[in-house]
């Protein structure tokens, strides 16, 4: 087997070069060998390449101020070819969690559930003695809302969609128009926005397994819904 280390400003992790030595990428083994780093796993709901502070205007990049996505592309890794499985919510995260084709995995529509037998990473990674968590939008179907995570302090857990739409009770909150017919200024207050929870509950839950379990690796995902439909925005950023 042969390592890289990869270093970055506070530690350095070896990346595995031959994982199907170990029989693929979702093996305890080939997770054992990464010498078990922690895993922040930041996901925004639709997020297009242009709208990245780091973008360049020559690449499709937009005058978007991004500054912590700007800091983590300046110190990691930018791929700058990618491939989605699905341009669809649902199967495209499924086949996210499983490392699996659509065809694989059952995911077709938004209403596709996922297949119980079927590994997935987090679950991978809490056999390898990973504490797991998932904050923020799945778009789980069916009555199984864990998928192999852990913790789920807070998220779309009923196996509907998880968008946060304004008017809150308006019998068209869901309806696609509502994107754009309700674009403007918020007028949901600051601290209950659905992605502002989200960062806090992330927070928390670090803060709170460090106090617990400083000896155990987490690999926690983040899920932000609010690029899907980024056509409101806070009064003060207005200004």
């Amino acid at each position: 087997m042969r390592y890289t280390n990869v270093v970055g400003q506070a530690s350095s992790f070896p990346i595995l070069h031959t994982p199907e030595e170990h029989g693929g990428l979702f093996t305890k083994t080939f997770i054992e060998a990464l010498r078990r780093p922690n895993i922040l796993f930041l996901l925004s709901d639709e997020h297009s390449y242009r709208f990245m502070g780091h973008t360049p205007p020559d690449e499709g990049g937009e005058p978007a101020f991004t500054p912590t996505f700007d800091g983590l592309a300046a110190k990691g890794a930018v791929f700058t070819n990618t491939y989605c499985q699905m341009p669809l919510c649902t199967p495209s995260r499924l086949c996210l969690l499983t490392g699996l084709e659509v065809r694989r995995c059952g995911a077709w529509t938004n209403g596709s559930v996922l297949r119980p037998e079927l590994p997935t990473l987090p679950r991978v990674l809490a056999n390898a003695g990973y504490e797991t968590c998932l904050v923020g939008k799945m778009h789980f179907g069916g009555t199984l809302q864990f998928a192999g995570f852990q913790h789920r302090p807070y998220g779309d857990l009923t196996g509907k969609c998880g968008h946060q739409s304004e008017p809150i009770d308006s019998p068209d909150a869901n309806m696609m128009r509502m994107r754009t017919v309700g674009a403007g200024i918020t007028e949901i207050p600051e601290s209950l926005i659905q992605d502002e929870i989200v960062a806090h509950e992330t927070v928390a839950f670090l803060r709170e397994h460090q106090h617990a379990h400083p000896e155990k690796p987490w690999f926690l995902c983040a899920s932000f819904h609010c690029a899907a439909a980024a056509f409101r925005t806070l009064h003060h950023i207005t200004r």
